[in-house]
């Protein structure tokens, strides 16, 4: 949210696009964990009565989190996309910050992409340069958002209607 306050002004629509598919993205990965919640204790009492039934469970639970964390590394990328071309286009932040996250956004773009293709090999190189930017990114923009004024941070923000003259 504050990282979205602080580009607002320089770039609304950007500001906003990333908000909201960072809000989603952050929703996938909390399928992901919901689903390990309810599927583990369930596929560990599945097992004790039928070890076979158990075996097929595994690999659906496997799909629907891979699904659901794909689902969630998409919007998640497409945010720091969003983001990074916003800090690029405004300087609201340090131009490396924006740099980074374009990074983050395509390598995880390609894990996405190149997973269960010939180019497989190249989302399991991006698995962790992903991982790696993506961490930077939100450290980095954390601390340049620590300037911010508090006023700055707790106004309301503006409906991205009625901007497009901005």
């Amino acid at each position: 949210m504050g990282l979205a306050v602080r580009l607002r002004d320089a770039a609304p629509t950007r500001a906003t696009t990333s908000l909201y598919l960072g809000v989603v993205g952050g929703g996938g990965h909390g399928l992901v964990a919901l689903t390990f919640w309810i599927g583990i204790p369930t596929l560990v009492s599945l097992s004790a009565n039928d070890p076979q039934a158990a075996a097929a469970v595994v690999s659906s639970l496997t799909l629907l989190t891979g699904g659901a964390e794909a689902f969630g590394n998409l919007f998640l990328a497409l945010s720091m996309a969003s983001a990074g071309s916003a800090i690029l286009s405004s300087r609201a932040l340090p131009a490396w910050i924006g740099w980074v996250a374009l990074a983050a956004a395509a390598f995880t773009l390609t894990r996405i992409v190149a997973t269960d293709t010939p180019l497989a090999a190249l989302a399991f190189v991006a698995f962790f340069p992903s991982l790696i930017l993506a961490v930077m990114f939100r450290i980095g923009a954390g601390i340049a958002l620590q300037g911010s004024q508090p006023d700055e941070l707790s106004r309301p923000p503006e409906p991205v209607l009625g901007m497009a003259g901005r």
